[in-house]
């Protein structure tokens, strides 16, 4: 899977404060995630715990400093939303 998710497009489009108190992540904070190619052949059915479809083993990624690997669309969508890591919550800076 390799869609090309554009964080200014996304950030301006859906910014909106949310009714639920959840803080989105900052632009920087998104646009610095690191791209990395999914290689673990030794582990099977890994899926992106957003969207719940496979990760293809070789497919690119992003991946959060607390190592957390997702669709690069799924967790750009999560985090102009919520700051936190789907899993392991850790936070990353809000605007």
């Amino acid at each position: 899977m390799s869609i090309f998710v554009d964080v200014k497009v996304l950030t301006r489009n859906h910014r909106e404060s949310s009714p639920y108190g959840f803080c989105p992540a900052s632009k920087w904070s998104i646009e610095k995630l690191k791209f990395t190619r999914y290689r673990d052949h030794l582990v099977k059915d890994v899926c992106c715990s957003i969207c719940k479809d496979e990760i293809a083993c070789d497919s690119e990624v992003r991946e959060m400093s607390c190592s957390h690997v997702f669709h690069d669309p799924c967790i750009v969508q999560w985090l102009l939303i919520q700051n936190t890591c789907p899993l392991c919550r850790l936070k990353l800076p809000a605007d």
